[in-house]
């Protein structure tokens, strides 16, 4: 009987080995697939915006691509960055960007969340006496 807790430990310390392996191959694949998901054209709840979110070396940059809008003085935004600098973090973290507001070009910090397949949630923040206030919280759905 004594025999047999050697093997036992191998088979034990064998099974450890690859199950810790499958995890940290999962994890270090899991942004790739997170990227790929984000990668491409995002429209608002509103169906007024589209923009084009792109990455190059994990930090995502959006243009806007396409303005559904009555007033013709909104063309000239087309091709304007409305997101700067996402990094994206673990799925249940939001992941922090820059928010650039197209109609005075101010600079916020906001927060993306993805909410199931092909929908994201969107909230732009200030800070204001060392707290972050929400001042708009979108839906972005994935075209």
């Amino acid at each position: 009987m004594e025999t047999y807790y050697p093997i036992l430990y191998l088979l034990v310390s064998f099974a450890i080995a690859m199950v810790s392996t499958l995890i940290v191959f999962k994890w270090g694949h899991s942004r790739v697939k997170m990227e790929s998901r984000l990668t491409g054209v995002w429209v608002n709840e509103s169906q007024t915006m589209r923009i084009l979110l792109h990455h190059i070396n994990s930090v995502f940059q959006g243009d806007v691509v396409w303005i559904n809008s009555v007033k013709s003085n909104h063309q000239h935004l087309l091709g304007s960055r409305m997101i700067k600098d996402l990094v994206l973090k673990r799925i249940a973290q939001g992941s922090n960007g820059t928010y650039v507001d197209l109609q005075n070009g101010k600079e916020m910090p906001f927060r993306v969340w993805f909410q199931g397949k092909g929908r994201l949630k969107i909230v732009v923040m200030k800070k204001a006496n060392g707290r972050e206030m929400v001042l708009k919280e979108e839906q972005w759905y994935q075209l």
